[in-house]
């Protein structure tokens, strides 16, 4: 049960730092689209690889959060049949 309960815990985890990471994406997506001005230089050459990067890494981040999710409910899910299965195993005379 415990480690159902984790996987739910890692799972808004990572879908909080994935969301995070999206919303750092499309910030650094604005600073691109702002044209150099007075006093204001344009944004750095490497940065719509920045913020591609952190869209990639905020989608991986929210699709693991959706499996961290479907491993906890399918643990919490089977628990009781688990359990049965573990005392059945124990009842067993050994061969």
């Amino acid at each position: 049960m415990w480690s159902s309960i984790g996987s739910f815990v890692f799972s808004v985890i990572y879908a909080v730092l994935g969301i995070g990471a999206l919303f750092a994406a499309m910030a650094v997506n604005q600073i691109n689209n702002q044209p150099p001005g007075p006093g204001r230089a344009g944004a750095p050459a490497m940065a719509p690889i920045a913020g591609i990067l952190f869209a990639l890494l905020g989608v991986m981040a929210l699709l693991l959060a959706v499996m961290m999710f479907a491993a906890g409910l399918l643990g919490l899910l089977g628990r009781s049949q688990y359990s049965l299965w573990r005392e059945k195993k124990r009842n067993e005379p050994a061969a």
